[in-house]
C-alpha cells in the first residue's frame, strides 16, 4: 500500500473514531435529557395531584396541611422519614394505595396512570439526592 493509501485510510479511521466518539456523547446527554425531563414532568405530577398540600411546594414534608396529621407526612428529602420504604417499589405502593397504618392517612391515587407514577417517582427520588 503506498503512502497516499496509508494517509486516506488512518484519516478515514481516525474520522470514523471521532464520529463513534459523538456519536456515543449524544446518546449519553439524550439520555440525561430524558431523566432530566422525567423529573419535570414528575414534579408537575406531583404539584396537579396536589402531593403539594401535605408534603409542601419542595417535598420537605411542611405542605399547608401538614400540621394537621400525626405522624406527619414525608419530608421527601431525608431518608430516614421514608417509613415505608425508598425504592421505587415502595413509594410506588405508597402512591397507589395510600398508607393507612401507624395513624397515616395517606390516601391512594390509583387511577394515576403507570408512567405519570414513574415519573412522579424520578421526582421524589431527585429529591433523596439534594
Amino acid at each position: 500500500m503506498g503512502a497516499g493509501k496509508k494517509e486516506i485510510s488512518r484519516g478515514f479511521l481516525m474520522g470514523r473514531g471521532l464520529f463513534v466518539l459523538l456519536a456515543m456523547i449524544a446518546v449519553c446527554q439524550t439520555a440525561e435529557a430524558d431523566q432530566l425531563s422525567a423529573q419535570d414532568l414528575g414534579k408537575d405530577h406531583y404539584l396537579s395531584y396536589g402531593c403539594a398540600l401535605c408534603h409542601g411546594l419542595n417535598g420537605d414534608g411542611k405542605g399547608i396541611k401538614s400540621q394537621q396529621y400525626v405522624p406527619p407526612p414525608t419530608n421527601f428529602h431525608d431518608l430516614k422519614a421514608y417509613l415505608h420504604g425508598q425504592d421505587k417499589g415502595s413509594i410506588r405502593r405508597s402512591i397507589m394505595y395510600g398508607i393507612k397504618e401507624d395513624n397515616s392517612i395517606m390516601p391512594a391515587f390509583e387511577d394515576i396512570p403507570a408512567e405519570e407514577v414513574d415519573q412522579m417517582i424520578s421526582y421524589l427520588q431527585s429529591l433523596q439526592k439534594s
